[in-house]
C-alpha cells in the first residue's frame, strides 16, 4: 500500500461504510478505527465523495510511528528517529545516509519472500517516507513543479531537501533533479537547498548510491 496518499485520500461514502470483513479495504479500517478522519466532502450525481486525512499532527506522528515498528520488527525505533532529525536539523548528509541505511538493514529478510516488493520504486519510498513522517517534519510526496515531480521534498528550519528515488538507477537519482531543475522551486525562499540522489539495488534490499549537492 502506497502509505503517502493516506494523507490526502479520496474516498466514496460507500468504501468507509465497508462493514464486510471478509473483503474489508484498508482504509475502512483506518476511518472506522479513527487514524483517518473526513477532511471535505462532496456530494455529485454519482453520492458523496470524501477527502480523508488524519485528523491531527499527534495521530499522524502516531501512526507512522506503528508502521514503522511493523515494518521492522521493532519494539522501538527511538535511536533511529532521533538520528534522523538531528541529522537533517544539522545538515548532516553523511549521517542521514548512515541511518537510512541502518533502517532498510533492518528489515526482515521474510518481508522479501514469496514477492517482487524489492523491486519497486514506491516500497523504498514509502518506508523512507514513514520514519520520516513520523518525525512530524513538513514532508511532501510526489511534489509538483513545471517540469515534472519530485519523489520527496523535506522542509525544516532553514532547510529544504529535494530528493529522488530510483530502483538499479546506477547513480540516475540525482541525475534527474539536475536534469529536471527540480530546485528551481524553492530558489526564490531565501533557504538552504540540498538535493539527495537515493539509488537502491534490489538484491541487497538496501541503498546501493547516496549522492547530494547543496546549490
Amino acid at each position: 500500500y502506497h502509505i503517502p496518499q493516506l494523507d490526502n485520500l479520496k474516498v466514496s461514502r460507500s468504501l468507509i461504510d465497508s462493514y464486510n470483513i471478509e473483503d474489508i479495504e484498508l482504509e475502512p479500517i483506518l476511518f472506522q478505527s479513527g487514524y483517518l478522519t473526513i477532511k471535505e466532502a462532496e456530494f455529485t450525481d454519482f453520492g458523496a465523495e470524501y477527502v480523508l486525512g488524519f485528523p491531527n499532527h499527534e495521530v499522524r506522528i502516531s501512526f507512522h510511528d506503528v508502521v514503522a515498528r511493523a515494518l521492522t520488527n521493532k519494539s522501538d525505533i527511538l535511536v533511529e528517529k532521533k538520528s534522523l532529525l538531528k541529522s537533517l536539523r544539522e545538515a548532516d548528509i553523511e549521517q542521514f545516509r548512515t541511518t537510512l541505511c541502518s533502517v532498510f538493514a533492518s528489515i526482515p529478510y521474510n518481508n522479501y519472500t514469496r514477492n517482487q516488493i524489492s523491486t519497486f520504486e514506491g516500497y523504498y519510498a514509502s518506508i523512507a517516507y514513514v520514519y520520516l513522517a513520523s518525525l512530524g517534519l513538513d514532508l511532501r510526496v510526489e511534489d509538483p513543479t513545471s517540469t515534472g515531480r519530485i519523489d520527496m521534498t523535506i522542509q525544516t528550519g532553514n532547510i529544504i531537501y529535494v530528493v529522488e528515488f530510483k530502483v538499479e538507477g546506477k547513480g540516475d537519482a540525482l541525475a534527474q533533479i539536475k536534469e529536471k531543475q527540480y530546485h528551481l522551486k524553492f530558489m526564490d525562499q531565501g533557504r538552504d537547498i540540498y538535493l539527495i540522489g537515493i539509488d537502491f539495488d534490489s538484491e541487497k534490499r538496501n541503498i546501493s548510491s547516496f549522492e547530494w549537492e547543496k546549490v
